[in-house]
């Protein structure tokens, strides 16, 4: 029985190493040379990959929630309390992960972008992929992304290709992800579509980015006003907190 518990003793060692050596390979490795477009593109696909997962996610919490909300309308009885557990805490553990992952890429491509001389051929050939209308629209979304690490997003045709994206998409992932790549394009025909997301719209994704971008712009009365309001009012803690955050870093 000892030798047993010696031998899972190792294994679990051996377990924490291996994981704590794939941590530090990817803390210390070096990123992408700037300038780079085939590194670039890799971590972009890498990042596109990840949110569309973490979307999917999303989306089956989504249905099991409004599963369970239909059961308790019907009268069926629910495991309501404690953690969550079954396939539900399975989806949930997911999320977490996807998350921690989204958000450990994201970094690396903005540094980048701001130390890479912009590549011209690349900033053309994701404008062509944001207006292609063929494409699915977070396809045509994920495109802002590139044009965010090369400094494009500045470009007034890029900000009215992304607006006019922004007023017709239908999935909440596709909106949030316009408004989270137009931080920092210093545009202020971007206000009055990012103050109707922040107010309106639906998903809670979106408007914390809204609340985030609008950020940059919180030294007008009514961005300033309306940051206020969802810092107060917002039905998600999240959105909230995020309209606070952006409050107190321009005082």
């Amino acid at each position: 029985m000892r030798a047993v518990s010696w031998i899972a003793l190792g294994l679990s060692l051996a377990g924490s190493l291996v994981a704590a050596g794939a941590y530090w390979r990817v803390r210390s490795a070096k990123p992408p040379a700037a300038g780079e477009p085939a590194a670039v593109e890799s971590l972009q696909a890498r990042l596109t990959q990840l949110e569309l997962d973490l979307a999917r996610s999303r989306e089956q919490i989504a249905q099991l929630e409004r599963e369970r909300a239909a059961g308790d309308a019907s009268g069926r009885s629910h495991a309501t309390s404690g953690p969550p557990t079954g396939e539900y805490a399975e989806l949930k553990k997911r999320i977490e992960i996807l998350e921690r992952q989204v958000a450990s890429i994201r970094p690396m491509p903005v540094d980048m972008g701001r130390n890479a001389r912009p590549n011209p051929a690349l900033i053309d050939a994701q404008k062509k992929r944001l207006n292609d209308a063929s494409l699915p629209e977070f396809a045509r979304a994920s495109a802002l992304n590139m044009l965010r690490m090369q400094g494009a997003t500045k470009a007034d045709d890029v900000v009215d290709s992304a607006l006019a994206l922004l007023a017709q998409a239908q999935e909440p992932r596709t909106r949030a992800l316009i408004v989270r790549n137009l931080i920092g394009a210093e545009n202020p025909r971007m206000v009055p579509a990012l103050l109707g997301v922040l107010k309106s719209d639906a998903d809670e994704d979106a408007r914390d980015e809204a609340a985030k971008t609008l950020g940059d712009y919180v030294g007008q009365a009514e961005v300033k006003t309306s940051l206020e309001q969802s810092a107060n009012q917002d039905a998600s803690e999240k959105v909230r907190r995020r309209a606070q955050a952006s409050l107190a870093a321009k005082k």
